[in-house]
């Protein structure tokens, strides 16, 4: 054997050695292995005002702080740099709004959405660390949206923008005539579109102290007229093509499954308030229906400071299974299937409003199918805080588990409450007065209710019920749970105001307390 040919096989064997000995994890030709890539995330610290970056070895660090994500061409980190404001959403305000409303660059809070990856060895880069940092300590829990910018201001995509539904439209006879009497929040735009079509990604960073969760998601816009607010409220979906569920007990209710929540602007009290409907659920929390829990948060879109919001649960099948344990429903919201298969059980629920509710024997059916307390209770709630913004295809949802089991899964329908905030003297309307008569408008409105007030033994129901909900909302306990409320959101409105413009003359705490005085010394107009 020749010796060129000895010096290839001790060659190749050394090769082969090598490759057994190394471990997994190292370098090769191709780059660098994915639990080699994965262990070297940067770490983002904050002193003060300002930002530390640093990676494992000493790598070299890419960054952006506006929530893009990094590439070989962001900013080279060299030395902590500090917070500074952003403003991209605020710089396509004008692609934003609509009418009167207007989004300002004014003195609000700052934040950074920081993510930085380190320059691999192959000159790759890690995965990428995402992090929001404040130049002040949020005075409420923030939640953190991170998006990409096109997903939101994209004139084809975008879904926080008119965009070019809204150029199409506003050239339409029907646009012209909306645009020309300024009513602004019947405009079609991206903004109004719904669907999963117009559901954009997102990673979501829910920070309260030292608690920080980050999670994918997805977005849309929520919401009817109040789309037309720039400060729009947003369903957040947590599916399983993003991170799946999100678990935590973000309510301290002991549900700690969430598969959606809710980020809620106010609704049509978005200008005002801002808490009303937060705060009739928790007045009217405990009836036989269902309330949703909430809590206040600062949002921030990229860093930009969103203003105050509702971090509200969503109803839904996971919902009812984790509050009341019940493996198959239907739900029905504003008369359409919303969960399950068997819209037939609906069809035969409000075909009662068609029968003599008076006669025993139908009663006596109608009860096997409808938890009437739940209505009662219901229906004596939303009359009581004089809600003018609902009817059966509006802001009206029941649910019943389809076997039928024990307790709240008896295969009985159920309310769930949700949108209450037109009410209780809102933009000082007529419709919303306390000598308003809500009953009257109510019976007109809901015919199986009209129905139900004919069985005398539902109309004593009914009047109890209403007779509880008015103890509910007794002078002093309006006053009192008022006082708390106002306590958290009264001094979060300048900044809110700084960012969407000042709307304080709407700020009107004192119409709700006289509505409800009113309504207490008078309960004529929730009678028959």
């Amino acid at each position: 054997m020749n010796h060129s040919r000895i010096l290839a096989i001790v060659l190749l064997l050394l090769v082969l050695a090598a490759a057994a000995c190394s471990p997994p994890d190292v370098p090769t030709s191709s780059g660098i292995s994915e639990e080699s890539r994965s262990a070297m995330q940067v770490t983002v610290a904050q002193d003060g005002g300002l930002v530390a970056l640093s990676a494992p070895g000493g790598l070299p660090i890419r960054y952006t702080a506006d929530g893009t994500v990094p590439t070989a061409a962001s900013s080279l980190y060299r030395e902590p740099f500090p917070l500074e404001r952003v403003h991209v959403l605020t710089d396509h305000a004008d692609r934003i709004t609509v009418g009167d409303c207007r989004i300002l660059n004014g003195s609000v809070p700052v934040a950074n959405v920081i993510r930085a990856a380190a320059v691999l060895p192959d000159g790759s880069l890690g995965p990428v660390t995402t992090r929001t940092c404040f130049a002040q300590t949020p005075e409420l829990p923030a939640v953190s949206l991170v998006m990409d910018y096109d997903d939101l201001l994209d004139a084809e995509t975008g879904i926080l923008v008119r965009g070019s539904i809204y150029d199409a439209w506003a050239d339409t006879a029907e646009g012209r005539r909306i645009l020309q009497d300024g009513q602004y929040w019947k405009c079609k735009a991206n903004y109004t579109q719904k669907g999963r079509d117009w559901e954009r990604s997102a990673l979501v960073e829910i920070i309260d102290g030292d608690d920080v969760l980050l999670t994918g998601a997805g977005v849309r816009i929520q919401g009817g007229s109040s789309r037309m607010f720039p400060q729009k409220s947003f369903n957040l979906y947590f599916r399983e093509d993003y991170s799946g569920p999100l678990q935590a007990d973000l309510f301290h209710n002991g549900v700690e499954l969430h598969k959606s929540l809710t980020l809620r602007n106010g609704g049509n009290d978005t200008e005002t308030l801002k808490f009303k409907d937060a705060w009739l659920q928790h007045m009217l929390a405990g009836l036989d229906f269902t309330t949703l829990a909430s809590r206040p948060v600062l949002v921030y879109i990229n860093g930009e400071y969103w203003g105050p919001y509702t971090l509200q649960e969503k109803y839904g099948s996971t919902f009812i299974r984790e509050h009341y344990g019940a493996e198959e429903i239907v739900m029905i919201k504003e008369g359409e299937l919303e969960e399950g298969s068997d819209y037939a059980l609906y069809e035969d629920l409000i075909a009662f409003a068609d029968r003599d509710l008076a006669d025993p024997a139908v009663w006596a059916a109608f009860c096997d199918v409808m938890d009437v307390q739940s209505m009662a209770d219901f229906f004596a709630a939303q009359i009581y805080i004089g809600n003018a913004d609902w009817r059966p295809d509006k802001n009206i949802a029941l649910w019943r588990s389809v076997p039928r089991g024990e307790g709240l899964c008896d295969g009985r329908w159920r309310f769930l409450l949700y949108d209450t905030e037109y009410s209780s003297a809102l933009y000082g309307q007529d419709v919303t007065a306390a000598a308003f008569d809500h009953y009257a408008q109510a019976v007109q409105t809901f015919p199986l209710f009209a129905a139900a007030m004919r069985n005398p033994d539902f109309q004593a129901l009914y009047r109890q019920s209403l007779e509880t909900v008015r103890t509910r909302f007794a002078p002093e306990k309006v006053a009192a749970s008022l006082e708390q409320y106002l306590a958290v959101w009264q001094p979060l409105m300048p900044d809110y105001y700084a960012r969407f413009g000042d709307t304080s003359a709407l700020y009107d705490p004192e119409a709700v307390t006289a509505f409800f005085a009113s309504r207490y010394a008078d309960l004529s107009p929730c009678l028959p």
